[in-house]
């Protein structure tokens, strides 16, 4: 299928773009569907390997990011930070942990109350995720505890958004990759397409729905002439509509990550296979060290005494009582035994992560050249219940692995080495966390979903951005709230619902 003209134009082929473009495509009345990503078809197996999961990132998987760093973090010692986004078919499913989880009750009701819509409630969003995995569902409602977290692999292979929904593609549905879209195009408030670098423009009839991330979703919003007005002239933007929340409310997961040699004899050998010949093997049939999770790995979300903090005072009364919820996590520990890729014998990787954080970050444009990276500034630490939780979860994890038999030398992080004695001592643990505190590669909130007419509101519960016509957001960027999960399930939820709004908005089966 070859045309400039389609019913709906999709942005983006991360999990919500692909799950979106695939539903509305295979409905009854078949509506002509254009996904259109800026990386490439990602059809290379090799970067598919199940068990590079937890590396794939930061070693071979480097060609399908972005390249993105955080611009001077204040509050983090000054450090620029990189932030990984996935790129080509899939999206950051492509290289993510794969981890699946849901998030906790209160979150997802809370989530719900804040835009007016039930389809979010705990309830209905569980039911809608139990649809998609292959495993039984394993996610509690209490959120509370330790476990081994699922993982999405299939016959040896790391599923993405598009092994899972664009492999086999109806005719109607016509996939760009490689093409970088530029702008949104307007006929006054309404959109009607895009334009693609190189000036080649795409129109939809009906809708055109940006699913790009929460980082490159309000990128393309600002450079389209939807944002706030006065940063927009300032790169010599066209105001289309002024959107004084567009980029602003961004979130993610604050990690500080620690790593250590066990001792030798600890670890039985053949508990964790050897990676002599497993690539080969993997090759050969898919079999092997290299089809699973070559780690042994368990996390839980665990609760702190926030309520006892004088930080916790100054919130107001409804986040309050979210954060006391006794099912509502303060901080996630991730805690990994794996084979030492430099050495022989294993490393105990303990990662802390924090949960429903307070500051909040913000995504602009340096200047109106599509090519330019935005400035992402995290803006972490900068609320003062924010560090108090990270210092009490860092040292609670300090004494947990102080306690523990398995490490001998000391935890380390970057250049130098940190002993966990220390991070359980006053005046260390600050300095230690603005030194190495990271993210988690979580972005969420920065065309943020809330109910029409109150501030902050970018999108309506219909996806709809405020203001305009046939212009929708459909990924992380609309949550309202973060879960305390591992976010491609919930970035899978707002897709499988953003379609079922669709499909019944415009009566496509």
């Amino acid at each position: 299928m070859s045309s400039t003209s389609y019913d709906f134009i999709i942005v983006g082929a991360g999990p919500c773009g692909a799950s979106i473009a695939s539903r509305l495509a295979n409905t009854r009345s078949k509506p002509s569907v254009l996904l259109i990503e800026s990386g490439g078809p990602n059809t290379d197996l090799k970067d598919r390997i199940a068990g590079e999961r937890h590396i794939f990132w930061a070693t071979s998987g480097k060609h399908l990011d972005y390249g993105y760093k955080t611009v001077p973090q204040t509050t983090l010692n000054g450090r620029q930070i990189p932030y990984q986004r996935g790129k080509g078919l899939g999206g950051s499913t492509a290289t993510n942990l794969g981890l699946w989880d849901y998030g906790s009750k209160p979150e997802l009701d809370e989530w719900a109350k804040l835009v007016g819509d039930d389809v979010w409630r705990w309830d209905n969003a569980r039911e809608r995720l139990k649809k998609l995995p292959l495993n039984p569902d394993v996610n509690s409602d209490k959120c509370i505890g330790f476990g081994v977290p699922p993982g999405t692999i299939h016959d040896g292979l790391r599923v993405t958004a598009a092994s899972a929904y664009l492999v086999k593609k109806p005719g109607n549905l016509n996939i760009l990759t490689d093409s970088k879209v530029t702008r949104v195009l307007f006929e006054g408030k309404r959109a009607v397409g895009v334009e693609l670098q190189g000036e080649k423009k795409y129109y939809s009839s009906k809708d055109t729905i940006i699913c790009a991330g929460s980082i490159d979703t309000p990128k393309l919003l600002l450079l389209s002439g939807v944002g706030p007005a006065q940063d927009l002239t300032k790169h010599g933007i066209s105001v289309v509509i002024d959107h004084p929340a567009i980029g602003s409310n961004l979130l993610d997961h604050p990690m500080i990550r620690m790593v250590a040699p066990v001792k030798p004899g600890l670890i039985p050998p053949e508990t964790i296979a050897p990676m002599q010949g497993a690539m080969e093997q993997w090759f050969k049939d898919r079999t092997g060290p290299l089809a699973t999770d070559n780690a042994s790995t368990c996390h839980g979300y665990l609760k702190l005494d926030v309520a006892s903090y004088p930080e916790f005072d100054s919130l107001n009364e409804q986040t309050r009582n979210l954060l006391s919820n006794p099912r509502t996590p303060a901080y996630e520990l991730v805690c990994r035994i794996a084979p030492n890729p430099t050495q022989d014998g294993f490393l105990w990787n303990s990662s802390t992560i924090m949960m429903n954080q307070q500051s909040v970050g913000r995504v602009s444009l340096r200047s109106a050249d599509p090519d330019e990276p935005p400035a992402i500034d995290l803006n972490f630490l900068s609320h003062p219940y924010d560090l108090r939780v990270t210092v009490d979860a860092v040292r609670r994890t300090a004494e947990f692995l102080q306690s523990s038999i398995i490490p001998t030398d000391p935890f380390m992080f970057g250049p130098k080495s940190t002993k966990e004695t220390d991070l359980v001592a006053d005046g260390q643990s600050q300095e230690f966390i603005k030194s190495n505190l990271g993210h988690l590669w979580h972005a969420a909130g920065t065309v943020k979903m809330g109910k029409l007419g109150e501030p902050g509101t970018c999108v309506t519960p219909d996806f709809r951005v405020v203001g305009l016509e046939g212009l929708r957001v459909a990924d992380l960027s609309v949550l309202p709230i973060l879960p305390s999960n591992h976010t491609q399930s919930t970035a899978y939820l707002v897709g499988e619902i953003a379609a079922d709004k669709l499909v019944g908005e415009y009566r496509l089966d």
